[in-house]
């Protein structure tokens, strides 16, 4: 199963999405993970299909902003809030400015990333045996 070149323009170590792509990754790692769940597979298949979704969860968490539209609207909101507020001398309202990188996919991809990687080291080494090497 080869995944279409178009979802991979890469120019610089910089991913440029549009929704249209975003839409058509995020449909496609559906499709895959019903296949993962559902069908019955060889290693090699199952190997193919999980490196392939791993791809395109990396697709799916590449933007800083938001793709949505009611998660662009919430972040530029909070931005506004926090900025209108400490013009007025109400600094409070930039503990709201904490809860913007949770709106990023790209800092949430970046975490979700380190805590697997450490659950990996955690899980090899505290359970027996190396990690594996895919």
């Amino acid at each position: 199963m080869g995944l279409p070149a178009r979802l991979f323009p890469r120019a610089v170590g910089v991913v440029m999405i549009n929704r249209a792509r975003y839409d058509e990754a995020k449909k496609l790692l559906e499709e895959i993970r019903h296949e993962l769940d559902t069908q019955p597979l060889t290693l090699d298949q199952r190997r193919e299909l999980e490196r392939h979704a791993g791809g395109l969860a990396g697709i799916l968490l590449s933007p800083w902003l938001p793709v949505s539209w009611p998660r662009r609207l919430l972040m530029a909101a909070i931005v506004l809030l926090g900025a209108q507020q400490a013009w007025v001398g109400n600094y409070e309202a930039l503990v709201w400015w904490l809860a913007l990188p949770f709106l990023s996919p790209r800092i949430v991809g970046e975490c979700s990333h380190f805590t697997g990687r450490c659950a990996r080291f955690v899980r090899a080494y505290t359970w027996g045996g190396p990690p594996e090497l895919t």
